[in-house]
């Protein structure tokens, strides 16, 4: 497969509590732009003025892209009629159609986080086809968010495959994980910045981070919100005591070397520590305490994020 990125993608690379649920007073002040839609409707036999065009919509793909150069012009026409890219564009279009009903998920995600984050502002979206960069497959800034749609289709295994992408994190790209990775990517933005040097750290702020989700997205399922597969999270509830022991029995809840207890926060197929564990189980130990301590406490969502990791184990009592 190609590697190198095409023109109309370079710039992408510069953006780097109860528990009942939370009403949706949708918030439709933004646009969907869909970037990937346009390129792939373009007339290639006038691609210049296409792209020029685009500019007053995309500028943020095409700012600062010499359009007038003819080998950025061949770069951008092979993007567009790779084979690759064309199967990416069909299923884009069997998915999410004419995008309305992405748009109205949107606007209520946005509405629920504009409850808990009152200065939050909508943010314009842009779609595109990022030739699988899972990496950078959503980004948000300040009033932008981007989402790569090529990797939230369904039935699209063979070509994540080709694409390189390991099947512990290809299974995980597919439409039923995109609000939820939404979610997350816009909470970690917004949740109050924490230092996080210990394990326990770690926890807190996934735990935090997780219950945002479930409370901007109620109808989601635990499954999705922590990215884990049904027999991972069945894992996870059946064994919840004893990964709580182990990590206690370790000294790892207060170690401050992340060597230590990378599997437990890190990427992965697995953890190798504990048999049958999945990896980032900080996030489903987190969010476990967090629940505990909403239910003993009575806190309000600010109380919680304000609350330090030590105090937050304290006031859960939490002894699975």
């Amino acid at each position: 497969m190609k590697t190198s990125a095409p023109l109309c993608l370079l710039c992408l690379l510069a953006l780097c509590a109860c528990q009942k649920k939370t009403p949706c007073t949708p918030d439709g002040n933004f646009s969907l732009h869909r970037y990937e839609t346009y390129l792939m409707e373009a007339d290639t036999t006038q691609l210049q003025t296409a792209l020029e065009n685009a500019l007053p919509e995309f500028e943020l793909f095409l700012q600062g892209a010499d359009l007038s150069d003819s080998v950025n012009l061949l770069r951008v026409r092979y993007f567009l009629e790779d084979p690759v890219v064309e199967n990416a564009y069909s299923c884009i279009g069997k998915t999410y159609g004419d995008g309305k009903a992405l748009h109205r998920e949107l606007a209520c995600l946005f509405g629920r986080v504009q409850t808990f984050f009152p200065h939050f502002k909508a943010p314009e979206v842009y779609t595109y086809i990022s030739y699988y960069d899972f990496v950078n497959r959503i980004l948000y800034h300040d009033s932008i968010l981007t989402i790569a749609l090529d990797l939230y289709l369904d039935n699209h295994t063979e070509a994540l495959d080709e694409a390189g992408i390991p099947r512990y994190l290809s299974r995980r790209l597919n439409s039923a994980h995109l609000l939820p990775d939404i979610a997350r990517v816009i909470g970690a933005g917004l949740l109050q910045p924490q230092e996080r040097v210990s394990l326990l750290d770690y926890i807190a702020s996934d735990g935090k981070l997780v219950h945002f989700i479930t409370q901007v997205l109620p109808d989601a399922d635990m499954e999705s919100i922590l990215g884990f597969s049904h027999e991972e999270y069945l894992w996870c509830k059946a064994h919840e005591k004893e990964v709580w022991q182990y990590i206690v029995r370790q000294n790892l809840l207060f170690e401050t070397d992340p060597f230590q207890f990378r599997y437990f926060v890190n990427e992965g197929p697995f953890n190798p520590l504990l048999p049958g564990a999945p990896a980032r189980l900080s996030q489903f130990i987190g969010w476990r305490i967090v629940e505990r301590y909403l239910k003993k406490t009575e806190a309000d969502f600010s109380t919680l994020l304000a609350c330090p990791p030590r105090e937050l184990l304290r006031l859960s009592g939490y002894k699975p």
